[in-house]
C-alpha cells in the first residue's frame, strides 16, 4: 500500500498493483466465465473495507451496491488449477474483497465504480479474461 501522511496522520491510502497505474484498484469477471453460472458480475477490490462503496453499473444505469462475499479469486483459482496446483496448497485462499452482482443482460456493458474511504473514486471497465496474465507475476 501507499500511504500519505501529514502531522502524523493518514490522509489517503491506496493499494499498489505491481505494473500497474495508482488508479487500477480492482479486477472485473464477467458473468458466465471463470466458473460463475449464475450470471454475476464479480469485482476483486484489492483495497476494499467495508466502509467503500461498490457499485455496478449496467448500459449506463446503476443498478446498485454490489453484495460482498467470500470465495475464491476466480482468476487466482484458474490459474493455480492451470498449472496442477495440488488443492491442498496453500495458496488456495478465499479472500473477503469480492464483489458481486447479478445482471439482467450477460451481454449488457458493465462498469464498476468504486468509491474508497477518502473519497477517491475509481473505475473498472475492462474484464480480466486472460489468466496467462497472471504467469508474469
Amino acid at each position: 500500500a501507499v500511504y500519505h501522511i501529514k502531522n502524523n496522520t493518514i490522509t489517503n491510502w491506496y493499494y499498489k498493483s505491481t505494473r500497474f497505474d495508482p488508479d487500477y484498484q480492482a479486477r472485473m469477471y464477467h458473468p458466465n466465465t471463470f466458473g460463475d453460472t449464475k450470471g454475476y458480475v464479480v469485482a476483486n477490490v484489492w483495497n476494499a473495507d467495508p466502509t467503500w462503496k461498490i457499485e455496478l453499473y449496467e448500459n449506463g444505469v446503476n443498478k446498485g451496491q454490489m453484495e460482498q462475499f467470500t470465495d475464491y479469486d476466480p482468476g487466482t483459482f484458474q490459474l493455480l488449477k492451470s498449472q496442477n496446483t495440488p488443492e491442498s496448497s496453500k495458496l488456495y485462499k478465499k479472500t473477503e474483497h469480492l464483489y458481486r452482482l447479478k445482471t439482467s443482460n450477460i451481454t449488457n456493458q458493465f462498469l464498476i465504480k468504486i468509491t474508497d474511504r477518502f473519497g477517491n473514486i475509481y473505475y473498472q471497465n475492462e474484464p480480466f479474461c486472460e489468466i496467462k496474465v497472471l504467469k508474469n507475476y
